[in-house]
């Protein structure tokens, strides 16, 4: 894991190298870029779920650095570093997608969000499934539904900056999240009914624990 975070950097230094044509002892000047540094793991794993290849992850990585390192000066010091590479880091992926001719099943609209009830695991039962069953049934889910458990989830961005990083209004975010938490469930809560480890009966409906700031 070392040897990847280690590459990752690199990633993310030879980017900075690219844009601005020296190396400098590998020092980051400016805010901007210590901070922008300090997110590669995050922006790479995030890049490795969405396209399910840790090379092509590496590759979208290197070019999501090379175009915010590139057009830093559009971004706004106000707000958070990470959500604006998320943004950046989407927007390779779906011109990657566009580039290699995989068709998008977007919906042009969801519905108004709601407050559905959706299948919870309990905490010591998540423990027992393996987590490469969590990871395949949470990169089975479409595009639209993996992306935003994985913004939200995951990197634990807020509503409102995974609106900001999928440009779509936050109504559609909480539904798309909705709709993707109750995907996932169902998919794990079947892999642990087939192996005994739960239940039929002892499968209660509510909302999903926990999440990151509204």
């Amino acid at each position: 894991m070392a040897s990847v975070s280690n590459y990752l950097f690199e990633v993310a230094f030879y980017s900075r190298t690219l844009v601005f044509g020296t190396v400098a002892h590998r020092a980051v000047g400016k805010p901007f870029e210590k901070q922008a540094v300090c997110y590669v793991e995050d922006v790479y794993r995030f890049l490795h779920h969405l396209c399910r290849d840790p090379n092509r992850a590496q590759d979208l990585t290197q070019d999501t650095y090379l175009r915010a390192f590139r057009y830093q000066s559009s971004y706004d010091p106000s707000y958070s570093v990470k959500p604006w590479l998320m943004k950046i880091a989407h927007n390779v992926y779906r011109e990657w997608l566009r580039r290699t001719s995989l068709e998008l099943t977007l919906p042009v609209e969801d519905p108004p969000a709601a407050e559905p009830e959706i299948a919870s695991f309990e905490e010591d039962l998540l423990e027992r499934i393996p987590g490469a069953e969590i990871l395949s049934a949470l990169r089975s889910l479409p595009d639209e539904y993996r992306e935003v458990v994985l913004l939200r989830d995951v990197e634990e961005l807020s509503y409102r900056e995974i609106a900001e990083v999928l440009q779509r209004p936050v109504g559609t975010v909480m539904s798309r999240l909705s709709r993707g938490r109750s995907l996932l469930q169902k998919k794990l809560f079947n892999y642990a009914k087939d192996r005994g480890l739960v239940r039929p009966e002892s499968f209660k409906l509510r909302r999903f624990p926990g999440g990151a700031r509204q």
